[in-house]
């Protein structure tokens, strides 16, 4: 297959996609790639922002003009209301599509859920707080739990998992030590 652009090309050496592409990006599409949206995504593509449902007025500019740069990432695609998988899976794959064939560069966004329990979307398994893990004396256990969180995060098309890190609570002030 030819592509026509270099950094397109998944045959290419990595750093000369990546010179490739950032010499193309406007200064506009490079701020886009540092920052993140929490939407509520519509299978339909009728995408809403989740500031302003929660009351904040920041921008009222509509979606697609606010991602008409691309955007680096995309806060808890299914986490923010109560959504099927498959329906979740279904709106993250539009706002996909338009990011990939409606933007200049088609740069595809990354997308993150909440794991600190599990996956904290409708119908994912939730597991005891990460203060209890030690409490089990079985790293194995541990180890299966984290490996299907895993499989979770990944079968909603998110790339990341926010969760628990491990011996970093010793001191209350650190913030949220309830969470490590």
């Amino acid at each position: 297959m030819l592509y026509k652009d270099l950094y397109k090309n998944p045959n290419a050496e990595t750093t000369e996609r990546v010179n490739d592409l950032l010499s193309r990006m406007t200064l506009p599409e490079k701020l886009a790639q540092l920052g993140a949206q929490w939407l509520i995504l519509d299978e339909h593509g009728d995408h809403q922002d989740r500031d302003l449902e929660m009351g904040s007025h920041e921008s009222k500019k509509p979606i697609h003009e606010r991602l008409k740069h691309g955007i680096g990432q995309i806060t808890r695609p299914l986490g923010t209301h109560s959504v099927s998988p498959a329906e979740g899976v279904k709106a993250l794959n539009a706002l996909q599509d338009y990011l990939v064939n409606q933007t200049r560069l088609g740069i595809p966004a990354l997308s993150h859920e909440e794991c600190l329990v599990g996956l904290m979307s409708k119908d994912a398994t939730l597991y005891p707080s990460s203060l209890n893990y030690g409490h089990t004396w079985n790293p194995a256990l541990i180890e299966e739990m984290a490996s299907d969180i895993g499989r979770q995060v990944r079968a909603v098309g998110a790339h990341q998992g926010l969760a628990p890190v491990l011996d970093v609570s010793r001191d209350v002030r650190w913030g949220e030590p309830r969470k490590r």
